[in-house]
């Protein structure tokens, strides 16, 4: 009986963990997927509780036990649907959230055909100069001191997706961006800034909100980016820690089964390609989670 108790004391810091994690949680900044991992770990815990409560029960030989054991449930209960509401109040409102900014953002457009016709217009600007007597430099020279300003140009949202501050996918919205628009050499640094900015939520947005979209300002922004979302070590934690997070099965269930094989796979392959599948990965993120909060 006593090896059961012990056993059911030892699930209280898993929910106590989760209720810090909860107290934490800001609905401006909070994802989408860290509140269901955190769903998802609660939902792990109760079905621990239940399984190891139930024998307790079973092991009761007295009437004063069994009392203990039911008030025990229900202060477990009480603090286990509690975290749930919340939880769940908090991911309708990041839902909304995002729902809403989707709605305000420009709608989607064909950035080639666009950029193509930019370009056209400037050729012909230029032709035009060359045709009145200018030569190639000055007519280029001419275009540099009057350009065409930024607010005019009919700029269109390039079919990326949006970055809002979370971690395991900020190396996939890099890579889109840097071969769609910091790659290009047509686009000038003010257009990839407000193509930048147009594409952030959330956290990653306010991180750059103070800067002005001028060309002097995008290797600043992307530079502040990089320096927040772009460590390989902390990518790697959140792949592990989402494998480890996985919902356990309480029954059979083929649908169950192909979920914990999809995102095993997945984060398997994340490490594979980032080169931290190796043991020392998986021991230092099992080490750190030993330490106290402060230690971190």
């Amino acid at each position: 009986m006593e090896k059961l108790i012990r056993e059911r004391k030892s699930i209280e810091p898993r929910i106590k963990r989760v209720a810090e994690a909860v107290k934490k949680l800001e609905t401006e900044v909070a994802e989408e997927t860290e509140v269901q991992t955190e769903l998802e770990v609660l939902g792990d815990i109760w079905a621990a509780f239940c399984t190891v409560h139930k024998r307790v029960l079973n092991a009761c030989d007295d009437e004063d036990k069994y009392a203990d054991a039911a008030q025990n449930q229900c202060n477990f209960v009480r603090v286990y649907i509690g975290l749930k509401n919340r939880l769940a109040k908090v991911l309708k409102a990041v839902q909304n959230r995002d729902r809403s900014q989707e709605e305000r953002s420009p709608p989607q457009s064909e950035i080639i055909n666009q950029l193509a016709q930019q370009q056209a217009e400037l050729l012909s600007m230029m032709a035009g100069r060359m045709a009145a007597g200018a030569s190639a430099p000055t007519a280029v020279a001419d275009y540099a001191h009057d350009p065409i300003p930024l607010s005019d140009l009919k700029l269109p949202r390039m079919n990326l997706p949006s970055f809002a501050g979370n971690y395991l996918e900020w190396q996939s919205f890099f890579d889109l961006f840097k071969s769609m628009v910091d790659s290009n050499p047509s686009i000038k640094d003010s257009q990839k800034l407000y193509f930048l900015k147009t594409h952030l939520s959330g956290e990653a947005a306010t991180l750059i909100s103070h800067l002005k979209i001028e060309d002097a300002n995008y290797a600043p922004a992307l530079a502040k980016l990089k320096a927040r979302y772009d460590k390989p070590l902390e990518i790697a934690h959140k792949h592990i820690e989402r494998f480890l997070n996985q919902q356990a099965l309480t029954s059979p269930s083929a649908q169950g089964l192909r979920s914990l094989h999809d995102i095993s796979d997945e984060v398997v392959r994340a490490l594979q390609a980032m080169q931290r599948e190796d043991r020392d990965t998986w021991l230092l993120f099992i080490l750190i989670g030993k330490l106290d909060s402060e230690t971190k």
